[in-house]
């Protein structure tokens, strides 16, 4: 549900557009359907599964209470609000719910399941430890279960941190075929790294270069915060390199801002 591409009726005028409302407003209208056609107790009352009524599935896309998200998902922040509770499902036996890609189980009443199938594919390394698979739920007087079937995910994700010479070794072969993201922590910018990662992990997506043991806590904008070009670009080498400039390359950067003057005084 996009609460704000939503139209409520006219007694639902008075909700405001957030996730709770719309969903509740929606379950009112399942509710009062149930009712009609005399079904009650759904969620596991004493008139509920297994007395002679099939159960009641609601299918759902929204940020429920008690999940947990990952790096992936649309925000659905609507005035600060992004979460509905599960108590706007009451009435429901089973909740598919879509919108997390980590499959998971959120808390709801006594005799209901909610349940996020998750995404078949990872979107992000956020979703590096998630299991893809489809739930396979089973009625039989009552909710009997959920069977997880896996999907069939092409490659599976993996992160990892590390000097570049074991990164080349044998000891990363077991990286080879996987979709990656790589953070190389050698103390200086080794040469050729973005080619030789390439070249070392087909599937590479993601890389970058952390110095173990440097000082991090500086951002990119407090190094260029500098009054003189000659500091700025000390600065960003040591920055960028993990080692202070040295003399030959601050004599490189003065040629260059030499030449860069001449060029453009007339």
């Amino acid at each position: 549900v996009y609460e704000a591409q939503v139209r409520l009726s006219a007694e639902d005028a008075p909700l405001r557009r957030s996730h709770e409302a719309v969903l509740g407003a929606a379950m009112e209208r399942v509710r009062a359907d149930l009712s009609r056609r005399g079904v009650t107790g759904a969620g596991g009352t004493a008139s509920g599964v297994g007395k002679g009524r099939p159960p009641v599935v609601i299918m759902a896309h929204a940020f429920v209470a008690g999940g947990q998200g990952s790096d992936s998902e649309r925000d659905l922040t609507v005035g600060g609000v992004d979460r509905a509770p599960a108590s706007v499902f009451a009435g429901a036996d089973y909740v598919a719910l879509g919108h997390l890609h980590g499959p998971q189980v959120v808390k709801g009443a006594a005799g209901q399941l909610l349940r996020y199938s998750g995404s078949p594919l990872a979107f992000s390394f956020s979703e590096t430890g998630h299991t893809k698979s489809t739930a396979v739920v089973h009625f039989d007087g009552g909710i009997a279960g959920a069977e997880l079937v896996p999907a069939p995910v092409p490659r599976p994700l993996a992160q990892v941190k590390g000097r570049l010479e074991v990164l080349e070794s044998s000891a990363a072969d077991h990286l080879v075929n996987v979709w990656l993201d790589v953070t190389v922590t050698d103390p200086t910018w080794p040469e050729d790294l973005a080619a030789r990662l390439r070249r070392r992990f087909p599937h590479l997506l993601k890389w970058g270069h952390e110095p173990e043991g440097l000082e991090r806590a500086r951002s990119f904008a407090d190094v260029t915060r500098a009054s003189q070009p000659q500091e700025v670009a000390a600065q960003f080498i040591e920055y960028a390199g993990g080692a202070p400039a040295a003399p030959e390359e601050l004599a490189e950067v003065e040629s260059a801002l030499a030449a860069a003057r001449k060029g453009g005084t007339k």
